[in-house]
């Protein structure tokens, strides 16, 4: 008799729906954010309405403003949606990594650095392209001035993603990453005296 239960699979569908709707119709079209429930757990028995279903996710904003409105807004989407279907929901969002922040003056001599040894450089006018990158880096960045950059290795034998089995590293990125490592340390670094 499904009529008498509470459909927590459809509930969940419903607000994974809801969300992408949300941040089409809410977000500013210029800031990035992006909400993505990556994860669903729900009962064990195929043929039994579960009782309780969890879902779990990543978040991803570049500014504060942002940040604030999602925190705002997506408890009570949430909450609204269960409550229509006669359920009840409960919303955690927690900060896991902040958004990185790279020091222009640190950036400038990553990208002196990786020009004087000739490496091509993916960037914008304005500067290099936001990713929407979950990194820990950030809270170094926030004591100490740096520069977060990628070090490209795709080439036809290496087209494959870093997150997933078959990854294989291309070594020749390594010869190339270690000199722009140590041209950045002898260019940020003051000449030692003898």
């Amino acid at each position: 008799m499904p009529h008498l239960a509470t459909p927590q699979m459809t509930i969940a569908a419903h607000v994974q729906l809801a969300i992408n709707s949300y941040l089409a119709q809410k977000k500013d079209t210029r800031k990035a954010a992006i909400i993505s429930p990556t994860q669903i757990t729900a009962g064990d028995a195929f043929a039994v309405i579960p009782k309780i279903v969890t879902m779990k996710g990543s978040c991803r904003f570049l500014d504060e403003e942002t940040t604030q409105m999602i925190y705002r807004d997506i408890p009570p989407l949430v909450q609204g949606i269960a409550a229509s279907f006669g359920a009840d929901a409960h919303v955690e969002l927690r900060e896991l990594c902040s958004v990185t922040e790279n020091d222009s003056d640190a950036t400038d001599i990553v990208r002196s650095a990786a020009a004087m040894l000739d490496l091509e450089q993916a960037q914008e006018t304005n500067g290099l392209t936001p990713a929407m990158v979950s990194e820990d880096f950030a809270y170094m960045l926030k004591d100490c001035p740096g520069c977060y950059f990628w070090l490209g290795q795709n080439d036809r034998e290496h087209q494959n993603s870093l997150h997933q089995p078959h990854y294989d590293f291309n070594d020749d990125t390594i010869e190339p990453a270690l000199s722009l490592l140590a041209k950045i340390a002898s260019t940020a670094l003051p000449p030692v005296s003898s």
